[in-house]
């Protein structure tokens, strides 16, 4: 995983969705996939604290650029091409049955991913192209 992406971070309060932390190169935050959850501190208390993922995007900002971004950062060198060779190998019988589903479950993260970000995108404003 690259320095774009930090997943499971932990703030009190909810972070806005796109935030803009370069204005001359365009430089944003995308923070997404925030809910809260209870943690025990080390008194013990328990408390609720929002946790989140944060990708850093590049300029341009829009839906496509965005989900290219975390794509990329999610399955990096290559690791789609790798799932889908081990798939259609399994299609022509070479590799197991087995190495389908690799591949299938990539695909439902990838679709779960696109409706998140253009959800995103479109409440906020941002372009989807």
């Amino acid at each position: 995983m690259s320095n774009r992406l930090k997943q499971g971070l932990h703030t009190s309060n909810v972070q806005p969705t796109f935030d803009v932390i370069d204005r001359v190169k365009g430089t944003t935050l995308y923070n997404f996939n925030q809910h809260y959850v209870e943690v025990e501190q080390e008194g013990g208390e328990k408390v609720k604290e929002n946790e989140y993922n944060s990708l850093c995007v590049d300029y341009p900002i829009n839906a496509n650029h965005i989900f290219e971004t975390l794509i990329t950062e999610m399955y990096p060198n290559n690791e789609e091409q790798k799932l889908l060779n081990d798939y259609n190998a399994a299609l022509a019988g070479i590799e197991p049955d087995n190495k389908k589903q690799p591949y299938l479950d990539f695909l439902e993260v990838r679709k779960q991913m696109r409706a998140l970000v253009d959800s995103d995108c479109t409440k906020n404003s941002i372009p989807l192209q």
